[in-house]
């Protein structure tokens, strides 16, 4: 399989016309962090790898913009305005391995709480190459609200590169904070848990709000209980103290008990993912994360539902769940499963999860995107609008030329008439 790695954005257009005029296929790469089989190689497709273009174009500290090439890693850009007095807010599990372009069109949610972690929050413009090679800027550069007319960086947004290849991006940063406040909490019990991360992100909006269940706790902090981790920030400290206050007193009213130290041991180790696949591997062992959301009538019932049925799938040997972030609907579910090294046990994880979560009422995907992993699923997720997907894919790119075999995969019927 041939591997092109462009170093900036014409040369980009220049591959994409050749691969055009003679109907070649692309899978078009980023950082490589995607767990769901977005751009898998296959057949006779070339990689497009976009790593090279890693530059920083422009920085506006006075209006907060930063124009940066799609192939940067997250962390490199967080590195880098980080030391200016500037952060991004997007802080994925995958910081150290997702760029920036990746991210978008996977449609990216951090740690970080709404308004702030999810990718398109920052984003401004997109400067794309179309399936014929001609570049676009979608979006606005001169409105601060990045848009004027139809919302076409929505459409390419968590589009999995189907209708084009983002090769730049308009980014909003924010001044990095002046002070920092930090809680943990042992909750009763997770609908308790629910209970006041729901009234925490609908009257305080802190920047950080994750529940963790008794499994997740207690093999991170050797607790018995769901912890609700909290994190305020601002300019003020009388302010903050305030929001943290607040925070004390819905946490507390729901039978919450403050417990010093779990927060900090958190944040200290929450990149330490390849760790846990190290120590792992030795026991035979694959480890699997699963992504879902849902409103907060059905997260409790979501999670309950998920963890209950994967765990009878023999060989599953664990199924943790924690909800790292929320809106003021619902929140995002995230399953870490532990199972023995089989095809069909990892097959039967699933199955089992995708119908649990739809039998709940949730939604099977949150920040991973579908791929050709939940490719089987789409039409239980998307329903009659992954038709229009389909017609839009035909539209931007009628050749096929751009990742034809992720989420694009399902349209073969599309495609052929």
């Amino acid at each position: 399989m041939k591997m092109l790695k462009p170093r900036n954005a014409g040369e980009v257009s220049s591959i994409v016309r050749l691969a055009s005029k003679h109907r070649a296929c692309l899978l078009v790469r980023g950082g490589g962090s995607n767990v769901v089989g977005a751009i898998m190689p296959v057949k006779c497709c070339a990689i497009l790898d976009l790593s090279r273009l890693s530059s920083i174009l422009l920085f506006d500290e006075d209006n907060l913009v930063l124009h940066v090439e799609a192939g940067a890693l997250v962390s490199q850009v967080e590195d880098w305005l980080n030391s200016r007095g500037y952060t991004l807010y997007y802080q994925p599990q995958s910081l150290h391995l997702a760029s920036i372009g990746g991210s978008i069109a996977m449609l990216g949610s951090g740690a970080y709480a709404p308004g702030r972690g999810n990718i398109e929050d920052a984003v401004l413009w997109l400067d794309v190459v179309l399936a014929d090679g001609s570049t676009v800027r979608l979006g606005s550069h001169r409105n601060p609200r990045g848009q004027v007319g139809p919302g076409l960086v929505s459409l390419f947004t968590g589009s999995e590169g189907i209708f084009g290849i983002i090769v730049a991006v308009g980014l909003r940063v924010r001044l990095l904070p002046a002070y920092r406040v930090r809680r943990a909490y042992l909750m009763p019990d997770l609908s308790r848990a629910f209970q006041a991360a729901r009234r925490l992100t609908l009257w305080l909006q802190p920047h950080l709000l994750r529940v963790q269940d008794s499994d997740e706790a207690n093999l991170v902090y050797g607790v018995g209980r769901p912890v609700l981790l909290l994190g305020v920030e601002g300019e003020d400290p009388e302010l903050v103290e305030a929001q943290a206050q607040y925070a004390d007193r819905v946490s507390l009213s729901l039978g919450g008990e403050r417990r010093d130290g779990l927060y900090e041991k958190w944040w200290e180790h929450r990149f330490d993912y390849d760790k846990y696949l190290e120590m792992l591997g030795p026991a035979g062992l694959w480890i699997d994360t699963i992504d879902a959301a849902a409103h907060w009538g059905v997260l409790d019932k979501v999670v309950q539902n998920v963890k209950s049925s994967v765990a009878e799938v023999p060989g599953v040997i664990a199924v943790l769940s924690h909800a790292g972030h929320f809106y003021p609907t619902g929140g995002a579910l995230y399953f870490t499963v532990a199972m023995e090294r089989s095809v069909d046990t990892y097959w039967n994880v699933w199955r089992k999860a995708v119908d649990a979560i739809l039998g709940a009422g949730g939604s099977i995907t949150h920040q991973h995107g579908l791929g050709l992993l939940r490719l089987q699923w789409v039409w239980d997720e998307l329903g009659e609008q992954y038709r229009l997907i389909c017609r839009l894919k035909r539209l931007f790119d009628p050749e096929w030329i751009l990742n034809p075999y992720g989420l694009a995969a399902g349209c073969r019927s599309c495609r052929e008439g």
